[in-house]
């Protein structure tokens, strides 16, 4: 038999199944991890200096407290969701011939920064607010730090109105801070997007074997850097691209893939996660490691692609819809969760209501139910109208319904602990 002949070629053909619906549910369902993360924070870090509770109710409800601070696994979900969409996105414009670097960057530009400059004046004047109007600290203290934005540098602002601010400071020598403590993320993100344009333009019909060859560079170059002694933190070479790639391999395994070629890339993601995996001590650590994260990232990236099979009949479910509602505007959500479950959390916690079960039944819901009312507006009012403004629905190919306005990423835990 020639297996070639059997090969689809992907410049050729058409993709199986570009719509996976259920992507929108699952990235609701980080989206509402990342603000519980974020809103039991201060408890969580504070839990880690006192001595454990006395009595079994004050013990049960430190542990839930402490299983909270684990998921942080939003992070990895959205990194994985996001390789599988920009994939989908690099996909579609190649299928109708739309190759242009220029293009692809105007249209990420106008989905991602003005929300995100908007988002942040807005934090700018929450915050000046909350310091000369009598609740000084309120964000620039305890966990989660957001920074008063008048103590930053120049450099640091420049990193952060350009969402470089994630490897700028290994030419600057400042550190690291983002005014949204959650865009380092997102740094992340552009890096992704820049790459994954100049594949689009440089090699349209082979977009799938030149992101493979970039994944693999990535790992010998992190690989050699590590050996040396050189920091590559917050570059794309420090090893979260393979998160990244995970969601890449999903969607070549979803829509081309033949069944041998599906079987090679599941056996990939199992040999990540062994790959990755030091024992239970280990996977039960608090702080996320980046070897954490690609451990959660590859069982995520299993996990939606041994389910999709499933995808309609999940989909026709309530719950499933009521995720995928706030994972439909989950940059919103991602760029305005942070002021709101670090001022109400803080103010909580300075103002004594330190009780476990105080945190999981008022802190939480609170955090959660204004995230999404807060975010809601946003929506509305500035993500929408950007996200139409760019939008493709003027050409004549359907756009896939996983092209979204980056709803890909949320807060992430690493810099609100490593920093604070």
């Amino acid at each position: 038999m020639n297996t070639a002949a059997n090969t689809p070629n992907v410049a050729s053909y058409p993709p199986k199944a570009p719509r996976y619906e259920a992507l929108d549910a699952w990235r609701g369902v980080a989206c509402l991890l990342m603000v519980v993360f974020h809103a039991t924070m201060q408890m969580a870090g504070w839990y880690q200096t006192v001595p454990p509770e006395a009595d079994s109710v004050g013990r049960a409800g430190q542990t839930l407290i402490m299983a909270t601070a684990r998921t942080w696994i939003g992070v990895p979900i959205f990194f994985v969701i996001s390789g599988y969409c920009i994939m989908a996105t690099l996909d579609s414009r190649r299928r109708r011939g739309a190759q242009g670097l220029g293009e692809y960057v105007s249209r990420r530009f106008w989905r991602i920064y003005p929300p995100y400059w908007i988002a942040l004046a807005v934090s700018v004047i929450a915050i000046w607010l909350s310091e000369s109007f009598g609740n000084p600290g309120l964000f620039n203290g305890g966990r989660f730090t957001v920074p008063n934005p008048w103590e930053m540098s120049v450099a640091q602002w420049f990193g952060n109105l350009t969402l470089t601010e994630s490897w700028l400071p290994l030419f600057t020598g400042d550190k690291m801070t983002n005014l949204l403590p959650n865009t380092w993320t997102l740094c992340y993100e552009e890096q992704f997007y820049l790459i994954a344009g100049v594949v689009l333009w440089l090699a349209p019909r082979r977009i799938f074997l030149s992101l493979g060859l970039v994944t693999m560079a990535t790992v010998v170059v992190k690989t050699l850097a590590h050996r040396a002694g050189v920091d590559l933190y917050g570059t794309f070479l420090d090893g979260r691209f393979l998160i990244l790639a995970a969601g890449i391999a999903v969607y070549y395994r979803v829509n081309y893939a033949t069944r041998w070629q599906g079987h090679l890339i599941h056996l990939a993601l199992f040999a990540g996660l062994a790959a990755n995996f030091f024992g239970p001590g280990r996977m039960a650590d608090w702080e996320p490691t980046k070897d954490l994260e690609r451990f959660a990232g590859f069982a995520f990236a299993l996990v939606i692609s041994l389910t999709y099979r499933w995808d309609r009949q999940l989909m026709s479910t309530a719950v499933a819809k009521m995720f995928a509602w706030v994972g439909g505007m989950s940059y919103s959500v991602y760029l305005i969760h942070p002021l709101v479950t670090k001022g109400l959390s803080h103010e909580l916690f300075r103002a004594g209501y330190r009780n476990p079960w105080f945190t999981m039944l008022v802190v939480v819901p609170a955090c959660l139910v204004l995230s999404v009312l807060a975010s809601r507006v946003f929506y509305h009012l500035v993500e929408q109208p950007f996200s139409n403004a760019a939008s493709d629905d003027a050409k004549p190919v359907k756009k896939p319904a996983v092209e979204v306005a980056m709803p890909e990423l949320l807060g992430t835990p690493g810099l609100a602990l490593a920093r604070s």
